[in-house]
């Protein structure tokens, strides 16, 4: 089969997602067509698997370097989703993905992807930051409790210290909802349309808010896929990381448009 032509970043791209309506069913749709196209034949599948199994021995070689190793596979995981997004597209063109497109983020686009997946680990440090500061906080304020504290009061001031803890770290978990909406579409926004970081970071946020029905019922499908793929002893995921990739790409051609128009 013919390699179907892959389009050049645009000069000047329009990133931001068109004003239109699209139907929470459409989450389920993500799902249904990246199956079609990423299960048509073994090899395409088999090459999927390929690439995912390559990048995750990658992060646990550079997670054996402590703390400075996790943050670069962060980043690298990036990148290399922006050379994934590109095998998605030839995926779902019916064209023949190559193991090497895992490793074009490298390519021209390398520097938005790094420059974007650097935003990224710096809004995650800042929170986890934020929840170690919370931590820290309601430990001396669970302490001063202890010493200055009658015994009758203890009981009430211990709840309200640990009600005030829960809730700063909530709050905490929810800033991890837009920092992953802003993650989920940049890098195809930055290799399929040319986006700077945060232009790219930006629309993927608009993106995911504008839709966010749709990206419910994708996220409710995810979590029991990810049941499912977690009681097949774990080795489901090793079909369901790189199906994810590819429902990510049909949500991205839903949402902004075909990447080759």
């Amino acid at each position: 089969m013919a390699e179907a032509p892959i389009p050049t970043p645009q000069t000047q791209p329009t990133v931001d997602p068109p004003h239109r309506h699209i139907d929470a069913g459409r989450g389920f749709t993500w799902w249904a067509d990246s199956a079609s196209w990423m299960f048509r034949d073994l090899s395409t599948l088999g090459l999927w698997i390929g690439m995912i199994i390559t990048g995750l021995v990658i992060s646990l070689v550079l997670g054996v370097i402590p703390l400075v190793g996790h943050m670069a596979a962060h980043v690298l995981w990036f990148v290399f989703a922006g050379g994934l997004a590109l095998a998605a597209q030839k995926t779902a063109m019916q064209a023949n993905p190559q193991f090497s497109d895992m490793f074009s983020g490298f390519g021209p686009r390398g520097g938005a992807l790094l420059g974007a997946g650097l935003l990224l680990l710096l809004a995650l440090v800042a929170v986890f930051a934020l929840m170690m500061v919370i931590g820290v906080v309601a430990f001396f304020h669970t302490v001063w409790i202890a010493i200055s504290a009658s015994p009758l009061d203890a009981p009430d001031s211990y709840l309200g210290g640990l009600g005030g803890a829960l809730a700063g770290l909530l709050v905490c978990v929810l800033l991890l909802i837009p920092i992953s909406m802003a993650a989920w579409f940049a890098p195809a926004l930055i290799v399929l349309r040319g986006a700077a970081p945060v232009d790219a970071l930006r629309a993927s946020y608009l993106g995911c808010q504008r839709h966010f029905g749709a990206l419910t019922v994708y996220g409710l499908i995810w979590l029991g896929l990810a049941f499912v793929a977690t009681l097949l002893l774990g080795l489901g995921w090793l079909f369901l990381l790189p199906w994810m990739f590819v429902s990510t790409y049909a949500a991205f051609v839903d949402i902004f448009g075909d990447a080759s128009s």
